[in-house]
């Protein structure tokens, strides 16, 4: 082999350190930011949870479903809690759906930063050949 092809073999090796040295710095990144993520859907599909049992237990309780009880809340008073009890009800549910829609939504950035971790692995993979 000639001292030309010796350096071009060089170069290309010093090129592909490059790349992988690139690409294992973004693999580093995507890696950080999915490892935050899944965190904040942990916290947020708790929070979902715990919602969900307070609706549950809103709707599931003696009390809640009937507000006229004698001799506790009647006339004007049990028309407002009723009111209130039905808003409450409605900010709930709206609450979980919307937070569904954004675990939903996180975890369709989970799985792009995936695919985008498995599309540098290939390409690492593909400059760790021409080493």
């Amino acid at each position: 082999m000639d001292e030309k092809q010796k350096m071009l073999e060089e170069q290309q090796k010093k090129r592909a350190r490059k790349k992988i040295d690139e690409i294992n710095k973004k693999l580093k990144e995507c890696d950080d930011v999915k490892r935050k993520l899944i965190r904040k859907k942990r916290k947020l599909d708790g929070e979902i949870d715990t919602w969900q049992s307070v609706q549950r237990k809103i709707s599931s309780g003696t009390n809640c479903g009937k507000v006229v009880i004698t001799d506790r809340f009647e006339g004007g008073m049990a028309n407002g809690l009723r009111k209130h009890i039905a808003d409450v009800r409605n900010d709930i549910k709206s609450g979980i759906s919307a937070a569904e829609e954004l675990s939903s939504e996180v975890q369709r950035q989970i799985d792009a930063l995936e695919n985008y971790h498995d599309t540098l692995s290939s390409q690492k993979s593909t400059w760790a050949a021409k080493l």
